[in-house]
Order: structure tokens, then C-alpha cells, then sequence
């Protein structure tokens, strides 16, 4: 059974992933041996708990790493964290699959990336450092923006597969990126 691990920055017990997250890794737990690595809000951990337990009937093995609204010292160690665990979790398992969900968790495979052989897919969601500049202010010349864009580009190029939201999504990363339809 092939390895997959599934990495997302929305947490697994909030409504989005109930309708979005959930359903798919029930579904290809069936033929994949999955894991999974979110970022959890301490004062759903009771509920996320619960979900970890269901989910093991799935034979589904879910980690996280508290998430933090705020730049303060307790949100860096938390990064810094994931960022150690999820690259352990990369070279020790050695997974066929590395689904990403949204360019935030990209971030997180960082060194791994660069000598992994697994499989990418990479689930844009939508360009959100370019939703940070149309809802945020952020500026385009600003090294964060240069450093996501790049980043972008990089995971776009190196994926195996691609999901996208729509259509308009999928006609933009063909053009702006070159990167084939199929």
C-alpha cells in the first residue's frame, strides 16, 4: 500500500474540513496508507482528539502542531516545530505521495524538498500571496511576495499533479507557468 502524507495549514476539526479534507482522505484511505499533519487551535484539541480516534479507523495517522494567530515567540517555536517533525516524517517514511494543501505548507517541507523522490501533488487552493496584496496591502516589491512567488513557481514546476479551484485557475498556471494541461 502506497505511502501518502497529507499536509495542511487549515486545522482538521473546523467546518471547511469536514466538507473539503475529510471525505477525500476517507476515500483514498482505502487504497493508500495516509498521514496526516495539521495545525490545531488549543481550544479545539478536545475535538481534534475525538477526530484522531475516528480517523484511525480509516487507518489514517494525524499529527499536529498548535497554530498560533500572532507573530509572537510561542508561533516560532510552533513553525519550527512542524518544520523539524514534518522533514523527519519526509525522510524516515520516505512516502510515495506528498499532498499539499495550499503554498503555507510548502514552507514546511523545506530542505526535504530538494532531495525528495516523492510524488507532488499540490492543491493551490487559490494564489494566496496574491490575495494577500489585493486584501492585505501587501506590496509586490517586498521581499515576502518575492520569496512566495518564487516558492510558487518552484512547487508548481516540480508537481506531479496539480489541483486547482477552477477553471480560470487552471488556464492561469498554464500560461503564467508553462506547465502542461494534463
Amino acid at each position: 500500500m502506497k505511502k501518502v502524507f497529507y499536509l495542511s495549514y487549515d486545522s482538521l476539526v473546523e467546518d471547511i474540513s469536514n466538507s473539503q479534507i475529510l471525505p477525500y482522505l476517507k476515500f483514498f484511505s482505502k487504497n493508500y496508507k495516509i498521514d496526516v499533519f495539521s495545525f490545531e487551535k488549543k481550544k479545539y484539541l478536545k475535538k481534534f482528539f475525538s477526530l484522531k480516534k475516528n480517523l484511525s479507523d480509516y487507518n489514517i495517522n494525524s499529527f499536529f502542531t498548535y497554530y498560533y494567530n500572532g507573530k509572537n515567540i510561542l508561533y516560532i517555536f510552533h513553525l519550527l516545530k512542524a518544520i523539524i517533525y514534518i522533514n523527519y516524517k519526509i525522510f524516515t517514511k520516505k512516502y510515495e505521495i506528498i499532498h499539499i494543501r495550499s503554498l503555507m505548507p510548502c514552507l514546511f517541507i523545506m530542505p526535504s524538498i530538494l532531495f525528495i523522490k516523492s510524488n507532488i501533488i499540490f492543491d493551490i487552493r487559490g494564489f494566496w500571496i496574491d490575495e494577500k496584496v489585493d486584501r492585505y496591502g501587501l506590496k509586490k516589491n517586498s521581499y515576502k511576495y518575492f520569496f512566495f512567488k518564487y516558492l510558487e513557481k518552484y512547487i508548481l514546476n516540480i508537481s506531479k499533479s496539480i489541483i486547482c479551484l477552477t477553471h480560470h485557475s487552471k488556464n492561469i498556471i498554464i500560461e503564467k507557468y508553462n506547465i502542461s494541461k494534463k
